[in-house]
């Protein structure tokens, strides 16, 4: 699977977190947002 991400973002979460590995920046930040959608989920139920 290809995914595409604007590079001016993925430089951005670069220098902000410290991590050289896109993959692993990617991996990370939906990570991220699955776990943020989950709560939201829980605490709307």
């Amino acid at each position: 699977m290809k995914i595409s991400v604007d590079t001016t973002l993925l430089e951005e979460a670069i220098k902000l977190t410290g991590i050289k590995d896109k993959k692993e920046l990617i991996e990370k930040a939906l990570r991220l947002l699955i776990a943020f959608y989950e709560e939201k989920k829980r605490n709307e139920g």
